[in-house]
């Protein structure tokens, strides 16, 4: 279930109802209104919204074809860009949509899954990591780095470290990554171009 408590670490309270299904990955809105999570609800992993007090929750993705692996919001709000796999065969590719769930559009098909996916601060590019074995990227993780409408697709960082989640900077200057190349975990930057 998604919780919410205060900064502090106190005043913890279920947003969610497990009896419905598992959720988790929340992101909040930009303005704080509403949260997006992906939960499996309905039978498959979509992406749920509702508003910051539980209220109010809506399904915007329902597809028995596709299961979503992570969702980032625009920094206006207004678009929610997400990562899905198909149910088959583990295939992915990155969507964005309105922020009510409209106007579904394709940006990349070049990752098998993507755990974490964010747009930069300024709206105009998207940073995700790309797992598995797609067409022109071998193992290990990588990051790719598109522009908003998916274009402009590359690589960034180098191929023999093992990236993942990564974020941005709130100047969106850097890029911070998990990188496991030494077979533990650390936590480096790069700049926004790689």
């Amino acid at each position: 279930r998604i919780y919410l408590m205060d900064p502090d670490g106190s005043n913890q309270h279920a947003l969610t109802d497990p009896l419905y299904g598992d959720d988790s990955k929340p992101v909040w809105s930009p303005d704080g209104t509403r949260i997006a999570f992906i939960s499996d609800r309905s039978g498959n992993e979509d992406i749920h919204v509702i508003d910051a007090d539980g209220g109010n929750r809506r399904n915007l993705t329902n597809s028995r074809d596709l299961r979503e692996s992570s969702a980032a919001w625009s920094p206006d709000g207004t678009s929610i860009a997400f990562a899905t796999q198909t149910v088959a065969e583990g295939y992915g590719m990155l969507y964005a949509m309105d922020a009510d769930g409209g106007n579904v559009r394709a940006l990349a098909d070049s990752f098998s899954y993507a755990r974490r996916l964010g747009w930069s601060p300024d709206g105009a590019s998207l940073v995700y990591d790309l797992r598995g074995v797609p067409e022109g990227v071998p193992p290990p993780p990588v990051l790719g780095l598109s522009d908003a409408a998916g274009e402009n697709e590359r690589i960034i960082g180098s191929r023999e470290d093992s990236h993942d989640l990564p974020e941005w900077s709130p100047d969106g200057l850097w890029i911070a990554t998990n990188v496991a190349d030494t077979g533990r975990p650390d936590i480096m930057i790069m700049d926004a171009e790689g």
